[in-house]
């Protein structure tokens, strides 16, 4: 009884709130009008009249803002459930009630000196501009004093209105502009910490979207203004990027030339060497406590439609549809503030509406959904929950195992009758294919590693369409894409080496080098088979190499190779590869493949390489979502001082700049450090490639 009492509340303080929009929007200005004229007719004073018309434009303001949303009463904390009922009554929505959020962005923060230049310049322009008005007549002033006094007005609005603030759009990847906002002194341009391409058939245009040095693919760069205080530094952590090199993970340094391009289209680049770029990662996560719907964009707009209550005083947001049918969000930023227009783009995009908290207070937002995800959000209830493949076989996610620009890698379970009792269900890693990822890409990765019918390569057991389920027991579509099915590896060579590493790496002993070597003999033969198949992985690092704990003679560890998204085939009568494609991971790729320059299966040589170099030095970085394995770049100076003189040799000759002085992974195979090795008191075995 207590809890539908509190239902009847909130739904009556809604339908009050309702009433006060509407009578504040149907108001009849001209009604009031005629009655302020009649009681203008009696005997009031000259101050009594002049308060009637003063509240007579107040209340045509009033009805005005009312239309905005401006004056809409606000009952988001006191109509929370009753809400949620409404909006849960649409069966193609979730809803979900809050969510946590740790966001990462990449900020430009202009110096003093940025501003000031500018403003000299505009102001040396606009007396430019004024003596050229002079000498062709076109302005007439009568008096020389009102001249000066017009030339100094003039010169002061132009640079302070115009000049002293920075025009910034957001842009979604269809190319339509969702936002405008203004860079003044004490603010800077905030955009994501994520490489975002523009879509299919779009043209780019600068600043905020452009071509890529390769040719090949447009970015696009969402920006807005951010105010810079000390609200801002106590809520992120900042750290000054000053070249891509600060950046360990790839896509955060796919994102970091983006976001540079774009500021270089906007500010050209002695306006960029007036500031600088910091990383800006929140110190903790913030908990969001407000509702927020996921679901497609014309759902959404047709369930905010069919429930305009909850729409206007529970998100303060109308809906509206624009020119060629384009639909758009309207939300109210606070009391006194402007609103906010927001256009999510295609009617069938997967969206997120919520309730985003700005500095001038708590507005509707709406994000599609892998920029929801991808800003580290983790709303409860909002996960996968039932992945369905084909001939009907059903998993369960245990886990995120990893994530690339391509996929989603989740450790699964199968679910089968036998579950019930005690059978215990079969365990996969599934790798699911994202958003933005073309279908054909995946299909092709699947059938390249079933070419590889090898013990050295993941095993696919199956490759297909998935359905996948945001709550099972709701049965609710989440979406259906390309996935691989592949056996579940014990770890990966990139979390084994992080166990034992530190910050600054640590130097080579016998013990290390003997588990390495074991593991680099593998490697080699597996890259060996692959391209006498003639098969060029092009994406070799510790992540992309799977362990296996064995009791074979490989030293207790078997390795196999993985994700060949970027695999491609050689036909024997072709020495190279065409270049143009973004390959490969910065600071494992080789020199021709990150400048996009055709290239052959020593590009293999050369990541192989960098590999050993990592697993060897064992020194820790960190990127967006946590540790990762990182070489030093340097690290034949502080690393490499105590290595076996063999060792040092097969690293230059795999790691030469120059394709063509490179190692080939024949060589490699032959090198002295894989015959009989002696380093201090202990003697390694030459390695007996038969076993392989």
């Amino acid at each position: 009884m207590d809890a539908m009492a509190d239902t009847d509340r909130e739904l009556l303080l809604l339908c009050a709130a309702e009433a006060w929009y509407q009578r504040l929007r149907r108001a009849n200005r001209f009604t009031l009008a005629k009655l302020l004229r009649t009681l203008q007719g009696r005997k009031f004073s000259l101050q009594s009249s002049h308060g009637w018309w003063m509240c007579m434009a107040i209340w045509l303001w009033c009805t005005a803002d009312a239309r905005s949303l401006q004056l809409t009463p606000c009952v988001r904390s006191k109509c929370k459930a009753t809400s949620k009922r409404l909006m849960e009554s649409n069966p193609n929505l979730t809803v979900f009630d809050g969510f946590r959020q740790q966001v990462s962005r990449f900020l430009f923060l202009p110096s003093d000196s940025f501003w000031d230049s500018r403003k000299t310049n505009k102001a040396q322009d606009s007396r430019e501009q004024i003596e050229v008005q002079d000498s062709l007549e076109k302005i007439e002033v009568q008096d020389s004093l009102e001249k000066i006094e017009v030339q100094d007005s003039h010169e002061k609005i132009e640079v302070q209105d115009s000049h002293e603030k920075i025009e910034v759009q957001t842009i979604l990847p269809n190319g339509v502009c969702e936002a405008k906002s203004w860079m003044r002194r004490g603010k800077g341009l905030f955009a994501y910490v994520r490489a975002a391409d523009l879509d299919r058939n779009v043209q780019p245009t600068a600043p905020y979207s452009f071509r890529r040095e390769d040719q090949t693919t447009v970015a696009v760069v969402k920006m807005w203004s951010k105010k810079v205080d000390e609200g801002f530094n106590d809520h992120f952590q900042k750290t000054e990027i000053k070249g891509v090199d600060d950046l360990q993970d790839a896509r955060e340094k796919e994102a970091f030339l983006d976001f540079k391009q774009a500021l270089v289209n906007l500010l050209t680049e002695a306006g960029l060497r007036g500031g600088t770029i910091w990383k800006c990662a929140e110190v903790q996560a913030s908990e969001n406590t407000h509702l927020a719907i996921y679901g497609k964009l014309k759902d959404v707009i047709t369930a905010l439609d069919r429930q305009p209550w909850v729409a206007r005083h529970y998100f303060q947001c109308l809906t509206r549809q624009g020119p060629e049918g384009r639909l758009s969000f309207h939300a109210n930023m606070g009391f006194g503030k402007t609103g906010l227009v927001m256009r999510p783009g295609k009617p069938d995009l997967r969206i997120v509406l919520y309730i985003r908290r700005g500095t001038g207070g708590e507005h509707a937002c709406t994000q599609s959904l892998d920029v929801f995800l991808l800003d580290s959000r983790t709303p409860e209830g909002f996960s996968i929950d039932l992945i369905i493949g084909s001939f009907g076989r059903q998993f369960k996610p245990q886990g995120e195992l990893g994530r690339g620009s391509e996929g989603i890698v989740y450790e699964v379970t199968e679910v089968t009758a036998e579950e019930e009792g005690n059978h215990v269900p079969s365990r996969y890693a599934l790798k699911l294919a994202t958003p933005r990822m073309n279908q054909q890409d995946i299909q092709k990765e699947a059938e390249v590693a079933l070419t590889l019918n090898h013990r050295f390569f993941a095993q696919i057991h199956d490759c297909s369409e998935m359905r996948f389920a945001i709550r099972a027991d709701a049965g609710l579509p989440f979406d259906q894409r390309k996935g691989i099915l592949m056996g579940l590896a014990d770890t990966s060579l990139d979390k084994f080496v992080l166990r034992e590493a530190d910050n600054s790496g640590k130097h080579l002993d016998i013990r290390w080098l003997q588990t390495c070597r074991d593991l680099m003999a593998q490697m080699v033969f597996a890259v060996a088979y692959m391209h006498q198949k003639r098969l060029v992985h092009r994406d070799l690092k510790p992540q992309n190499v799977l362990l296996n704990h064995s009791d074979s003679s490989l030293g207790g560890l078997s390795i196999m190779l993985s994700d060949f998204g970027c695999t491609a085939f050689l036909p024997p009568e072709q020495q190279r590869l065409p270049g143009g494609r973004r390959v490969g991971t910065p600071g494992y790729a080789a020199g021709e493949i990150e400048k996009y320059q055709p290239h052959g299966m020593k590009c293999d040589v050369f990541s192989l390489g960098v590999t050993f170099q990592a697993i060897l030095q064992r020194r820790r970085g960190h990127a967006q979502r946590g540790l990762i394995l990182m070489p030093d770049k340097h690290g034949h100076k502080h690393h490499s001082c105590n290595y076996p003189g063999k060792l040092v040799g097969l690293l230059q000759g795999m790691l030469k700049k120059d394709e063509s002085w490179r190692y080939s992974i024949l060589s490699v195979r032959e090198d002295p450090f894989f015959n009989q090795l002696t380093w201090g008191s202990s003697t390694f075995a030459a390695v007996d490639w038969s076993q392989y």
